[in-house]
């Protein structure tokens, strides 16, 4: 989203070894348009903590703080390819099919096969 933004080429760029810290919002792609009309099945956006909240989580059921990736661990095929290349505040839209997501098993609430999407800001890159 913001790829051409001025200073850019001059952050800390995410590599095959680097550690980075995410704010989030992940959606099953539907028919709907998303955001618009479509709430996330996970995000750690503080801006969202409220109606998470009001939907019925418990308050401290999960952290709205940064997620940290590390590219060494375990993480998602789409979000390992999204993330290479991206520098400190991108801001990435990551749209994965189900192979790429969670295969063909029922994770959560996402149905098996489900594509996904995931918007998201990266705050820091070590």
């Amino acid at each position: 989203d913001n790829f051409y933004r001025d200073g850019r080429n001059e952050l800390p760029e995410f590599t095959a070894a680097a550690e980075a810290t995410l704010t989030c919002r992940a959606f099953v792609i539907a028919s709907s348009n998303i955001p618009d009309s479509t709430f996330p099945f996970y995000s750690n956006d503080p801006a969202l903590q409220q109606a998470y909240e009001d939907m019925g989580l418990t308050p401290g059921a999960w952290s709205f703080e940064p997620l940290t990736l590390d590219m060494r661990g375990d993480i998602l095929n789409g979000l390992r390819h999204a993330l290479l290349g991206c520098r400190e505040g991108d801001v990435v839209e990551a749209y994965m099919t189900y192979n790429m997501a969670y295969g063909d098993i029922n994770f959560s609430t996402i149905p098996k096969e489900s594509p996904v999407a995931y918007f998201f800001t990266v705050n820091s890159v070590e």
